[in-house]
């Protein structure tokens, strides 16, 4: 049995596609989620904890935005604050990517720590990159 899902938001009046039950978990089955721990050197914009979010800027100038761990405590995450605000240094994240049945692919990281820049030179096991 196929279902019309319909969204009003305002004055914008959104139809999804229709898909039976069978179609709508072909879908989702067909989707491939990986997650890796990458270390990355870069600037650290800060944290904004109301929203449990964070930005820091690539050596290349490429902006990473991502929630924070879940793990980080409040006080934590205000220590990296102080320590690295708008400063050079490792960031260590979970770089998340989904690839979509159709062949969309959407990444996300969640940042996990960050290090002074030194830090980077011993851990060389630790793939690199964005």
């Amino acid at each position: 049995m196929k279902r019309k899902l319909q969204s009003l938001s305002g004055s914008m009046d959104r139809a999804a596609e229709t898909l039976t039950a069978g179609e709508a978990y072909d879908r989702v089955a067909a989707t491939v989620t990986a997650t890796k721990e990458i270390q990355i050197e870069g600037v650290f914009k800060g944290i904004l904890l109301e929203s449990w979010r964070f930005d820091f800027l690539t050596q290349d100038g490429h902006k990473i935005s991502g929630k924070i761990d879940d793990n980080l405590t409040p006080e934590q995450a205000a220590d990296l604050n102080r320590e690295f605000f708008n400063c050079r240094c490792v960031a260590t994240l979970d770089k998340t990517t989904v690839l979509f049945k159709n062949g969309r692919e959407r990444t996300t990281h969640a940042l996990k720590d960050l290090l002074p820049l030194q830090s980077l030179e011993s851990s060389a096991t630790i793939p690199q990159g964005t």
